[in-house]
């Protein structure tokens, strides 16, 4: 589930993203905002930032229906691949087929320059992988 996290966390189109989770104490309110680097979770009269890394861990050991978040996060993924579907679409019809297979091969060109030139400068556990 932490991949549909970092998924959310480095694409979403949203600014903010909130969710009520059923919990074992009582429900939970987190909140996401782009700007933040923590999800805010309200409960009752109390309210905590945890950093996304520590968000599951934390919801486990507060009893929350993990599950039910789980099925949350893949409906907003799935929002955001709609979207993204009729973006392309969109500039498919203003720009011609030709145009978008440019930019796409150009992006690609340019990560992959970059993976290479960047690679040999970092230590061995940072380095890039596709």
């Amino acid at each position: 589930m932490q991949h549909l996290l970092d998924f959310l966390y480095e694409h979403s189109f949203d600014k903010q993203l909130f969710c009520v989770l059923p919990a074992r104490g009582g429900e939970l309110q987190l909140t996401w905002r782009a700007a933040a680097p923590a999800w805010t979770i309200k409960h009752a009269n109390t309210e905590q930032q945890i950093p996304r890394t520590e968000l599951l861990a934390h919801l486990s050991t507060r009893g929350a229906e993990l599950d039910v978040f789980e099925r949350e996060l893949q409906s907003l993924v799935a929002a955001h691949i709609v979207v993204a579907e009729h973006l392309l679409r969109a500039a498919r019809e203003a720009l011609g087929n030709e145009g978008i297979e440019l930019a796409l091969h150009g992006q690609r060109e340019l990560t992959r320059e970059l993976r290479e030139a960047l690679t040999p400068l970092l230590p061995p556990r940072l380095r890039l992988v596709r």
